[in-house]
């Protein structure tokens, strides 16, 4: 018989900062995921999802609906996305104009060894999506992106930073 991974569950800290609050988010978006106590954010609100590691399809349900329903919410800054949530930010319409990224993580592979890894880029820094920037990847190593250049960073003509 096939044991069945419990969810890990999704926490989150909120930080009150001189630009507004900061939410750092941790673990998996799931069929547990809890924003109720997340409704009250208002004005300029950041998230951290460097540590969100997966969605399923009822948590990414359960995102949309709580994204859409920050009214109170001027502006919307997704920092530091995993590649998880970048993956789900390709899929995501409708928030335009609401959310925007300002950094993200992009995986790379080594051509020699098969490594992987991600590096952390500024959505600023990103002129043509066919030719991201890449990291230095050190003596002896060739990186390469581990995906589509075109498909990961479609994501970017929607979470832009409004003008």
């Amino acid at each position: 018989m096939e044991q069945m991974e419990e969810p890990t569950g999704l926490t989150f800290d909120k930080v009150t900062t001189e630009d507004g609050v900061l939410v750092k988010f941790n673990g998996e978006v799931d069929e547990t995921a809890d924003f109720s106590t997340l409704g009250d954010l208002s004005g300029k609100v950041a998230f951290d999802l460097e540590k969100i590691e997966r969605f399923n399809s009822e948590g990414i349900r359960r995102w949309v609906t709580f994204i859409r329903g920050l009214d109170q919410v001027s502006e919307l800054v997704l920092e530091k996305c995993s590649v998880p949530v970048v993956a789900q930010l390709n899929l995501i319409r409708g928030l335009k104009g609401r959310v925007w990224v300002k950094s993200f993580y992009i995986p790379y592979v080594c051509v020699e060894t098969g490594e992987e890894e991600v590096h952390l880029l500024y959505a600023d820094d990103v002129k043509d999506p066919s030719d991201p920037p890449m990291p230095d990847a050190g003596p002896g190593k060739t990186l390469e992106l581990d995906d589509v250049p075109e498909r990961y960073f479609s994501f970017l003509r929607d979470f832009t930073k409004p003008s």
